[in-house]
């Protein structure tokens, strides 16, 4: 069926998106097209059998066509996206692509060379504008890394420094405690308030050391005996539990080897079921277990236990935050369980928590498996 619409070849190459050159085999340039007029601002005139390819090119440009470009159209025949900057009539430039083919008759003699020439203006412009981006991307991040880095000593430097003037009022505060009225009612609760407020503020210093020592300590990396690990820990664990009325079971069953750190394996563990012995609840005896089974790339350790448990449509977002305590009636700094999941992660391994109020809490730790020697 013959096509209704008809090609108008002289207008597309004409109006084609890239210019166009027919050239002699010297580089004189013997036809153009309309859109390499437009990328020149030359009239035809000005460039049939007048120019030559090389006139467009800049210094640079032309040493690059002599050495490279006509080297490889002589041997290959063609020349695929070659770079170059096109000077324009008025002198300004405009970066191309240019790709050329020799066209040879059946002798093997070179006739004429066709090229296009495809302005990439736009293109540098937006490879500049991502250049541009990426410098102040990676000048920002090294000013955030700096200011990382001056918040981390300045948190060291406060740690530090507010350790001595606290245990001072402290210290200050007891002598004058016993010199004030026990039996007022006012200075009693003030005595009381006071005291809290010492203790929280110890708290906060003991906590924000805590984290800092996390971050500057690099996690080893060692295969190490987990069943060992909690074996050696366990006899503390149940002394604990027992001077509470409680149980502690740890299912160990196979040889489980796990890459990590024994000192943060041993503080994760020490943490977790710290905090269950801590948070027990006084309305039913505690009950702790360890549960540890194998699975594909992970060893995962499961610490359960019946203790009050938290609110987690309250505390959902805020568990492994920092300073967010969810019992105000007991000591701590809030820090717990962010510095656990820190060495978890340091370890290359995972943390999840599962809890309701008054019915206990269940943490699971995924650590990577050790290579079996």
């Amino acid at each position: 069926m013959e096509s209704k619409f008809k090609i108008n070849y002289e207008e597309l190459y004409n109006t084609a998106p890239c210019g166009y050159i027919c050239s002699q085999p010297d580089g004189k340039i013997i036809e153009v097209n309309n859109r390499f007029l437009e990328f020149t601002g030359y009239k035809r005139a000005e460039v049939i059998e007048r120019k030559n390819i090389v006139d467009f090119l800049t210094k640079a440009g032309n040493i690059q066509y002599d050495s490279s470009f006509v080297v490889i159209l002589k041997l290959q025949g063609a020349v695929r996206e070659f770079s170059f900057f096109f000077v324009r009539k008025d002198q300004t430039r405009i970066p191309v692509l240019v790709n050329s083919v020799e066209i040879k008759n059946k002798i093997g003699e070179s006739l004429f060379i066709q090229t296009t020439v495809f302005d990439i203006s736009q293109r540098k412009n937006f490879e500049n504008q991502l250049i541009i981006a990426r410098n102040k991307s990676a000048k920002l991040t090294e000013e955030l890394l700096e200011l990382n880095k001056e918040l981390e000593s300045f948190a060291h430097i406060a740690a530090h420094d507010l350790k001595a003037p606290i245990l001072d009022i402290e210290g200050h505060f007891e002598y004058i405690q016993d010199k004030l009225p026990s039996d007022n009612q006012e200075t009693t609760e003030s005595v009381k308030y006071i005291h809290e407020s010492i203790k929280q503020f110890k708290n906060t210093i003991e906590g924000l050391t805590a984290a800092l020592r996390i971050k500057s300590i690099q996690a080893t990396s060692e295969r190490l005996d987990l069943n060992k690990i909690i074996a050696d820990l366990s006899p503390k664990f149940l002394a604990k539990v027992l001077a509470l009325k409680g149980t502690y079971e740890a299912d160990l069953g196979e040889r489980l080897i796990v890459q990590g750190s024994e000192v943060f394996v041993r503080s994760v563990l020490q943490n977790i079921v710290g905090n269950s012995i801590k948070y027990h609840s006084d309305q039913r005896p505690l009950k702790i277990q360890v549960i540890c089974k194998a699975e594909r790339d992970f060893i995962c350790i499961t610490v359960k236990d019946n203790g009050e448990g938290i609110d987690l449509e309250l505390y959902k977002d805020k568990v492994f935050g920092k300073f967010n305590r969810f019992n105000s009636t007991l000591e701590g700094s809030g820090m717990g369980l962010h510095i656990t999941k820190k060495m978890v992660e340091q370890m290359n391994g995972k943390i999840y928590l599962e809890s309701k109020l008054n019915e206990g809490t269940s943490i699971l730790i995924k650590l990577r498996k050790g290579d079996e020697t």
